[in-house]
């Protein structure tokens, strides 16, 4: 599995309250299906401010709210990964930079306002790797 970072070009540009974030992404990953399962906030991390888990297609997906919402992580599928980066560019203003990277920093790469998820998935297959 991989981890994928989602976050602010600059961190000071947008946040937003822990309710309100944590309200939008229960909505958006798991609007019919069950809850995912809430992981302790540790409040010790910026990075790692408020987190869940959930079943995605193949195995868990981790995914944590940094603190003020600069940033999102998100351990599982890449499918997922890439949904999850969607659904937080669409809560950041058109004028905000959104970054989409991995663990090792091996692409780094901006993600536009109003991108959709099929082009974001052949951009991922063309310049990084097989989508699981």
């Amino acid at each position: 599995m991989a981890e994928i970072l989602i976050f602010l070009d600059d961190r000071e540009a947008w946040s937003a309250p822990r309710d309100e974030l944590a309200r939008s992404f229960l909505a958006a990953v798991a609007p019919d299906g069950p809850a995912p399962t809430p992981a302790p906030v540790s409040g010790a991390s910026d990075l790692r401010d408020v987190g869940w888990t959930y079943p995605g297609a193949v195995g868990e997906v981790e995914v944590w709210l940094a603190r003020g919402g600069w940033g999102v992580s998100v351990d599982g599928s890449t499918r997922e990964a890439l949904r999850v980066a969607l659904w937080f560019r669409g809560l950041v203003p058109d004028d905000v930079a959104v970054r989409l990277t991995d663990d090792g920093y091996s692409f780094d790469r901006e993600l536009a306002p109003g991108e959709v998820l099929d082009d974001l998935e052949r951009w991922y297959e063309d310049e990084v790797g097989e989508l699981f």
